[in-house]
């Protein structure tokens, strides 16, 4: 059993040694892919905006390196509707939304959707975001098949995503033909 505790011990570090050293090739890779041709929408630099009712809003989940997105609805008051990881909608503050993870991710910054220099959003995506809490037809989690992204688009298109996967870029493309988006600005919080 000692032989057993002193193997786990020797190999541990370097098990997670190893699984580092792929999630940084991984989150190397999608960088590229997001900062290249197939990202084509921008944050703009050095400029902010308050979302209207509606307004699809994002955080970045990565740990500080733009990898991984949250995403959710701005319902007014400042307020947004999001899935949580366990899978429970949830009207929370920007403070709750932007430190997910038990507080682990270290994003400091929402963004909002925008056309142009203006937030884009709409009523009627802020109104289903407000039902689907109090009607709980869409709770549970899956990240390939039931996470905030799937949430949004229902929330945008009123239909439920079919397939196994919406990458966050393909909630960029249904929020482009949608309200005519075409970049994300920081939300300028007190």
């Amino acid at each position: 059993m000692k032989a057993i505790k002193m193997a786990i011990k020797i190999i541990k570090p370097i098990v997670i040694a190893a699984g580092a050293v792929i999630v940084a090739k991984a989150a190397r890779q999608i960088m590229k892919m997001r900062n290249g041709r197939s990202r084509p929408f921008f944050i703009a630099a050095n400029a902010s905006v308050f979302p209207v009712k509606g307004s699809i809003v994002c955080c970045d989940l990565g740990m500080g390196i733009d990898v991984v997105d949250h995403s959710g609805v701005y319902v007014g008051d400042g307020k947004i509707v999001h899935r949580d990881g366990n899978g429970y909608l949830a009207i929370v503050s920007p403070e709750i939304f932007i430190k997910r993870l038990g507080g682990l991710n270290c994003a400091g910054s929402i963004y909002v959707s925008c056309r142009g220099e203006y937030a884009v959003g709409s009523e009627e995506t802020a109104r289903k975001a407000l039902e689907a809490i109090s009607d709980n037809r869409h709770g549970g989690y899956s990240l390939l098949k039931k996470n905030c992204h799937h949430f949004c688009q229902f929330c945008l298109t009123g239909e439920i995503a079919q397939g196994p996967f919406l990458p966050f870029t393909s909630l960029e493309s249904i929020l482009s033909k949608t309200y005519g988006f075409d970049n994300w600005r920081e939300w300028k919080r007190a």
